[in-house]
């Protein structure tokens, strides 16, 4: 027998095709995806009339889908009873099925910038989640074994010389392969930039930064107008996939220092100051020897009220200033 039969009569062992009914699988709650082109489902639908199905789909034991979805669309536009499927038992780990699912080749083609960062969100940040809390409790145990001699819950053992890993990734390699392939295991201290770049269609800087525009889009203690642009920059980084001019413009409008507001008691004096000075001017300039002939009678009326007014003005101001600076009880 050769390699490659061994393993894949291996791969039958551990991960069987089986024949399960169209209308018993279910499509889970939990995918990020979009549903499959008909004209995609069409064509599948032809090459499955002429050649048959050449690659079975992918279930958990439960019959729970997790890749397979347009291949699935096809059985069932032509009116299939039954299709092929491998049964992975590891699958029925939620976060295992949606990687499995992810990787799948038709599961992630063209999908846009925001269902990749909801894809980021639901399933790679806990994953994320879940392996930087195990390296911080892993360094917390290395160090009190260094300390005490012995692991934080409390047993004399020996210092543990395992190296701390976490499950293995999940590609189309291993699952072809089957378990016949060593697996390498990623080391906890392994950046998350790594499992983003591998899993989504960008980097994972370019992730971070359009998570970002989004952040800066919902963000309630931003000014109102900054909002709207963040919005608008995401909605044109998700149409266009460019993303860092869009980040970089809006990062500006985040980052510009804040004018501070005048304290309204200085605006006041200001203008305050500002009439009364132009007011004296006036008076300077136009002489009431030189204005006293030349006054209308409704003109002289108009400047006595000016007058008397800004005097009981004067008068009120300076009062109530005095008691203002008057000591309390006196």
């Amino acid at each position: 027998m050769s390699m490659a039969m061994a393993r894949r009569a291996a791969l039958d062992d551990v991960n069987p095709v089986i024949w399960v009914k169209v209308d018993s699988i279910v499509l889970p709650h939990d995918r990020s995806r979009r549903e499959p082109d008909p004209v995609v489902v069409e064509r599948i639908a032809r090459s499955f009339t002429d050649v048959g199905l050449l690659m079975p789909i992918g279930v958990t034991p439960h019959n729970v889908l997790i890749f397979g979805t347009t291949r699935l669309a096809a059985a069932k536009k032509l009116g299939w009873e039954r299709i092929e499927a491998r049964e992975f038992e590891s699958a029925d780990d939620p976060e295992v099925r949606r990687l499995m699912e992810w990787e799948e080749n038709d599961a992630r083609q063209d999908l846009t910038l925001e269902e990749q960062l909801a894809f980021k969100r639901d399933v790679l940040d806990p994953i994320l989640t879940a392996r930087a809390k195990e390296r911080q409790q892993a360094n917390g145990t290395a160090r009190a074994s260094q300390m005490w001699g012995r692991s934080v819950e409390g047993g004399n053992f020996p210092p543990s010389t395992e190296r701390h890993v976490v499950a293995p990734v999940v590609t189309p390699a291993i699952l072809a392969a089957g378990p016949a392939v060593e697996v390498e295991s990623r080391p906890a201290s392994g950046k998350s930039r790594d499992l983003l770049n591998h899993y989504l269609g960008v980097s994972g800087r370019t992730m971070e930064k359009f998570e970002q525009l989004a952040d800066w889009s919902e963000d309630e203690s931003l000014p109102a107008p900054v909002r709207e642009e963040a919005a608008r920059a995401r909605d044109r980084a998700n149409t266009l996939g460019k993303v860092d001019g869009e980040y970089k413009r809006v990062r500006a409008l985040v980052e510009q220092p804040a004018v501070p507001r005048p304290d309204p008691s200085i605006e006041v004096e200001a203008r305050l100051t500002r009439g009364f000075s132009a007011f004296e001017r006036l008076l300077e300039e136009h002489p009431a020897a030189e204005v006293a002939g030349v006054l209308s009678e409704g003109g002289w009326r108009g400047l006595a009220v000016v007058l008397q007014r800004t005097m009981e003005w004067g008068r009120d101001a300076r009062r109530r200033r005095e008691a203002c600076e008057r000591p309390r009880g006196s």
